[in-house]
């Protein structure tokens, strides 16, 4: 198998291919029956395999099966390689943010998360570059802005995101209970530019 047919996702630079290897030796060790293809608890399993590189709970596994629904993927019947690089690259990207990212995806409603995947890649590919198939920071912010967020809180958010300088769909998808956050808020209450961004 190579690493060339990851359709949506790979248009989108979601992979870092120098964990190739790694991946591949844990997604074999872990598929005890040798059929290319790992059950949900098979996934889990080597996901802790990889726990050297990071440590994944429960909340976050629901979280990261739950948003790849955006790139219409669904590891909740199994995973193939390709399948499991994509869970595999997403949780090693949960397991780098911040506590506050941490502690939005632990509270993300996972039922209204999924139903909101559909905009959630609409949003994404509205506003994605087409030569780097990323948003830029300066463009998100043009949006949160338009999206009513204060300035404070946008400098605030401006803080946790610069150093990425563009979201490509990996990030996005990281980031996603920040901007459902900042959605709910402004659905909230419309006429005020106060979104509490900690």
């Amino acid at each position: 198998m190579e690493f060339d047919d990851f359709d949506f996702l790979q248009k989108y630079c979601i992979f870092n291919k120098d964990k190739y290897e790694s991946f591949k030796a844990i997604f074999q060790q872990t598929d005890a029956d040798k059929d290319g293809w790992l059950s949900p608890v098979e996934i889990l399993t080597a996901l802790k395999v990889l726990g050297g590189q990071f440590d994944i709970d429960e909340k976050q596994a629901d979280f990261i099966f739950r948003i790849l629904e955006m790139a219409d993927y669904s590891p909740h019947f199994g995973a193939d390689f390709q399948l499991f690089c994509i869970v595999a690259s997403l949780a090693q990207k949960i397991q780098s943010v911040d506590d506050f990212m941490k502690s939005l995806i632990k509270s993300v409603d996972l039922e209204m998360l999924s139903s909101r995947i559909f905009k959630l890649k609409q949003f994404f590919l509205a506003n994605v570059d087409d030569y780097s198939n990323a948003i830029s920071i300066g463009h998100l912010m043009l949006e949160l802005k338009a999206g009513g967020i204060s300035e404070e809180n946008e400098r605030k958010v401006y803080e946790k995101l610069a150093h990425l300088h563009c979201l490509n769909l990996l990030d996005f998808m990281t980031y996603t209970p920040l901007f459902i956050l900042i959605h709910d808020t402004v659905i909230d209450n419309p006429l005020s530019r106060a979104v509490a961004v900690n």
